[in-house]
């Protein structure tokens, strides 16, 4: 014949004693729970306020912008920036420039639809940015044109309407693979990702 044998906690023989110690132990179990609830969220707090704190020091804000002046040695040149006022680099995929709404396939192309008035020999220097990454605070001139090598008439227009009318249009993410679209003129759009354009009208 098999005897079960059962365990029961120990008991102090005194019923209003025992119920107190089950009672605190209950009460214990409850306190453990709720500290271990509120330390969970404010770990969670924690992690999305560091979350924050990294997106934020990782932000590219792409800027583009035209002058007609070398701030080096003040000669007279039309050129065309593109800057990141962010806090962290920013991921240029592609960067295009438009004249009246169109894309454009290069410096040239431009110049021939704003500015032409009869043909022209032209030295102009340009960089490629798309596919580049242009650190925090830092600038990258698109292209430039010199006074003095360029046709004045063509230069002229360039410099006093032209360059004021011409459009940009970029796609840029941060190193958190954080992307956005813009157009320079309103607030950067955030996409999942960038699309691909024909390569004739990156720049």
């Amino acid at each position: 014949m098999i005897e079960e044998s059962h365990e029961h906690g120990p008991r102090t023989g005194l019923p209003w004693l025992d119920l107190i110690l089950a009672g605190s132990a209950i009460f214990i179990s409850v306190v453990s729970l709720i500290i271990s609830i509120h330390h969970g969220r404010t770990m969670e707090k924690l992690v999305a306020a560091n979350d924050k704190q990294v997106k934020a020091s990782t932000l590219p804000i792409l800027r583009f912008g035209t002058g007609n002046m070398d701030v080096n040695d003040k000669t007279r040149m039309v050129h065309f920036d593109v800057t990141n006022g962010g806090t962290g680099p920013a991921i240029v995929e592609w960067l295009r420039i438009k004249w009246n709404g169109q894309p454009t396939d290069g410096p040239r192309d431009l110049l021939d639809r704003c500015c032409r008035t009869r043909p022209y020999t032209l030295s102009l220097s340009r960089n490629i940015a798309s596919g580049m990454t242009l650190p925090a605070e830092q600038s990258q001139s698109v292209f430039y044109v010199r006074a003095g090598d360029a046709d004045p008439d063509l230069y002229q227009r360039l410099d006093t309407e032209a360059r004021f009318k011409i459009e940009a249009e970029a796609c840029y993410c941060s190193v958190l693979d954080e992307c956005w679209i813009t157009d320079f003129k309103a607030r950067a759009k955030s996409v999942r990702y960038c699309e691909l354009i024909p390569q004739n009208e990156r720049w």
